[in-house]
């Protein structure tokens, strides 16, 4: 007004004064007064010289319908969570108690991104766990070298303590039994308690042989000697006796070890579940009661069986993830012997060279256990607006219709290509980057190739000299907060050309602050079709009066007092 009247409206506190009252009553849905009814005549008897307003119904008869639908969406459970979080954190009620407009603006932008998708506002992290340095242990070279200096250091017998299970189970049950009856108390004067280490040590060389009788002490040792010799002979019986004594005390404890060995299942078990080779067919068995089954074979599987089996298993449920993660400790000598360093490089190949084709079958769950992606069905799941799009986009797609969808954000483009793909969607996509050449060999691709059922843009964007008449059905993935660019860019495709009906879907999350913007966008459409829609600004109204008659009386009706008290 300033613009075209320089003159009249100089104020704009004043110009503020006249018109607020009646604007304001409009978006609240007052009931109309006179007095209101007045202002707004003069509004447009001041516009309608400088308007002129035709729209595409006007001119083109044939124009198809354009009808809108708003789709309600829920919350999913982590947007609910989100939500409810960031409204209840401390800072958030700062934010809006300051009274800042951009720290309110940035709250409702932050409220956007949850209902538009969490990863917006809180992306799904990559779980991995701590990786730390491995323990080295310096020794000194001597103890390094002691293995090869004492070759009895080198090797460590554990069947004597029954450690070697694998070795156990050639026993049958029935020799385990028998064996157990072969044990022999011994009982000795000065002797440890049964099962005591001996003083000679577990490691003492000992034939294979068991106990069949005590011994006795030789008569006359504890008498008194009569001369030197007689004395020193006692000493030699005496000596020979503790020996006897030890190695004795020695083979009781080896005995009782290796009468105590006991199978875990034993070779006679093992033999009666035992098949000679699984994969044989079953009439080859000769069993008339099995005949008509699928036979043992199919029971039995092999580990490359099994793991394809298990593979969708492991990929659902293997997620947990170790916190930290280490290499082996290792043990570094400074000079170590040249050839014990060969073989023990020589050996670790070896062992990698035999065990790898074994441990690849592992090699999935040991990954799933090193590092977590989160699974790409989460994508949709975690997002309401996603699972309603799903639904309505395979109805679309059934029926034969190409829509468009628009969203604000940039971000939100890549989300939606992702969800694109995981549905296997052909679709186009453009946004701000998009250069005006490869804009329109896109928008030629899209008019002229009937595979391609969806189109992706931006609503900034996608409003400027955009022609997608292929397409007959617009999707508002979030709605803009200015009316006039939502209505721009549905423009896209209703427009002269268009032979089908539109239909514009607008994905309204339920219970949220998009709610609130949907309805104050309904205010701001509703009263621009007051103001200027019923204002009937067309071209026969120039025919009855000029614009110096309409300056005229708005000067005039500007000067009487009536104005200036309706003002105050």
């Amino acid at each position: 007004m300033h613009f075209l009247m320089p003159h009249l409206f100089q104020s704009h506190s004043q110009f503020k004064k006249w018109f607020d009252k009646p604007v304001t009553s409009i978006i609240e849905g007052a009931a109309p007064s006179s007095q209101n009814d007045g202002l707004i005549g003069r509004l447009h008897s001041v516009l309608r010289p400088f308007l002129l307003r035709r729209l595409k119904r006007d001119v083109e008869q044939q124009l198809p319908q354009k009808v809108e639908h708003i789709v309600p969406c829920r919350l999913s459970k982590r947007q609910r969570l989100l939500y409810e979080e960031f409204m209840a954190a401390s800072s958030t009620r700062e934010r809006l108690a300051s009274g800042n407009f951009l720290s309110i603006v940035n709250v409702l932008m932050q409220l956007r991104k949850v209902c538009n998708h969490p990863d917006l506002f809180e992306p799904r992290p990559i779980v991995s766990p701590f990786d730390t340095m491995a323990i080295v242990s310096w020794i000194p070279s001597l103890a390094g070298k002691a293995t090869s200096m004492h070759p009895g250091m080198n090797t460590l017998d554990l069947r004597l303590l029954n450690l070697v299970l694998p070795a156990m189970e050639e026993m049958t049950r029935w020799q385990a039994l028998r064996t157990a009856q072969l044990e022999h108390a011994v009982t000795l004067d000065d002797g440890g308690p049964p099962g005591a280490i001996p003083p000679g040590g577990p490691s003492a060389e000992v034939g294979s042989h068991h106990l069949g009788s005590s011994y006795t002490v030789p008569t006359g040792l504890h008498a008194a000697p009569t001369s030197v010799l007689a004395h020193r002979r006692l000493v030699h019986l005496a000596e020979e006796s503790q020996q006897q004594k030890a190695l004795v005390t020695q083979h009781a404890y080896i005995n009782r070890w290796r009468c105590a060995q006991r199978p875990l299942y034993g070779s006679d078990l093992r033999r009666c579940v035992k098949l000679d080779d699984p994969l044989l067919p079953l009439r080859s068995y000769r069993i008339r009661s099995y005949a008509g089954a699928a036979g043992p074979s199919s029971l039995i599987l092999s580990l490359e069986q099994r793991t394809a089996q298990m593979t969708e298993t492991i990929q659902r449920f293997v997620c947990v993830i170790p916190t930290v993660r280490a290499m082996p400790p290792n043990l570094h000598c400074s000079h170590p012997d040249p050839s014990t360093a060969l073989n023990q490089a020589h050996r670790s190949y070896e062992l990698c060279k035999q065990l790898s084709p074994a441990l690849a079958l592992l090699r999935p769950a040991f990954v799933r256990q090193q590092i977590y992606f989160p699974d790409k069905r989460l994508l949709q799941y975690d997002c309401g607006k996603l699972q309603m799009l799903e639904g309505l986009l395979r109805r679309l797609k059934a029926e034969g219709h190409r829509a468009l969808i628009f969203t604000q954000m940039a971000r939100m483009l890549d989300v939606l290509e992702a969800f694109l793909n995981i549905h296997g969607h052909i679709y186009l996509r453009l946004d701000g980057a998009t250069s005006i050449e490869q804009r329109q060999v896109l928008m030629e691709r899209f008019n002229q190739d009937q595979r391609i059922f969806l189109f992706i843009l931006s609503t900034r964007t996608g409003g400027i000299g955009v022609n997608l008449t292929g397409a007959d059905t617009v999707i508002f993935y979030d709605s803009d907060w200015n009316p006039a660019m939502d209505q721009q860019a549905q423009d896209r495709c209703h427009r002269i050309g268009q032979t089908r009906e539109v239909h514009i879907y607008r994905l309204i999350t339920k219970h949220t602050v998009e709610e609130n913007i949907l309805k104050k966008a309904n205010q701001k459409r509703h009263l621009h079709e007051i103001v200027i829609g019923e204002g009937c600004f067309t071209t026969d109204f120039f025919k009855t009066l000029t614009v110096r008659d309409l300056l005229d009386d708005v000067v005039q009706d500007s000067t009487q007092p009536t104005l200036s008290a309706d003002a105050r």
